[in-house]
C-alpha cells in the first residue's frame, strides 16, 4: 500500500487545495465521512486500519489524473478505490500469515546460512538411502511401514489384511518412522565423515 509521510496529516494535503478554489478537490474532501464509513464496515471497525485505507485512498484520488467528473462516478471510484486498497492490504496479510511472517519483519538482506540446517541435511537423502534404511528395519516394523508408504495404504486396511488390531501397526508405523531417523541420520552422519 503506497503511504505517505506518517507525520504528515491528510488535512495538509488537502487544505492547500480547497483553499486554492479546485472544485475536484472539494468533492474529494466531501468524500472522506463516506470512505469512512465504509472502511469501517470493511474493517469490522478497525479504527486505525480503517484511517489508514482512506488516507490511502484520498491520496490516491488527490494526485490521480483522470478522475470522473460527475459527483456520483467520483463517488463510485472512490468507493471502488477503497475497496481495492483494502483487499490489496488483504492479500499482503494473507501473504505474511502464509509464511509464517510479518511484512514489517522481512528484512531487505537475507542473511545465508552460516552452517547446514537440519533440514538441508534431510534434502541430501536419496531414494537408494531410504531403500536400504527400510531393509535395515526388523520385521514387524519393516512390513506395515513398506505398507503403508510405498503401497499407500491405511492404517486400518494394513491391521486386517495382517491380522494385527489397529492400535499395534499404528504404534509400529510409528515406530518404524523414528527408527528410520536413527539409521538415516547414522548414514548421513558417515557419509559427511
Amino acid at each position: 500500500m503506497e503511504t505517505i509521510h506518517p507525520d504528515i496529516s491528510l488535512d495538509v494535503i488537502v487544505t492547500p487545495l480547497l483553499t486554492q478554489g479546485y472544485p475536484l478537490s472539494v468533492q474529494i474532501a466531501e468524500l472522506r465521512p463516506h470512505l469512512a464509513k465504509v472502511a469501517l464496515h470493511l474493517t469490522c471497525w478497525d479504527d486505525v486500519l480503517a484511517d489508514d485505507l482512506v488516507q490511502h485512498t484520498l491520496t490516491r484520488l488527490l494526485t490521480s489524473k483522470n478522475l470522473p467528473d460527475h459527483p456520483d462516478r467520483l463517488r463510485a471510484y472512490a468507493a471502488t478505490a477503497l475497496k481495492n486498497a483494502f483487499i490489496d492490504h488483504c492479500r499482503a496479510e494473507k501473504h505474511a500469515h502464509d509464511s509464517g511472517v510479518a511484512i514489517n519483519d522481512i528484512p531487505d538482506v537475507v542473511p545465508l546460512p552460516l552452517s547446514e540446517t537440519p533440514e538441508q541435511r534431510w534434502l541430501q537423502v536419496t531414494s537408494d538411502d531410504l531403500r536400504h534404511a527400510i531393509e535395515e528395519l526388523k520385521e514387524p516394523y519393516r512390513t506395515p511401514f513398506s505398507m503403508s508408504a510405498l503401497e499407500n495404504k491405511k492404517h486400518r486396511e494394513i491391521a486386517r489384511l495382517l491380522g494385527r488390531p489397529l492400535s499395534t501397526i499404528s504404534n509400529q508405523i510409528a515406530r518404524a518412522k523414528q527408527k528410520l531417523a536413527v539409521i538415516l541420520t547414522r548414514s548421513l552422519d558417515e557419509s559427511c565423515s
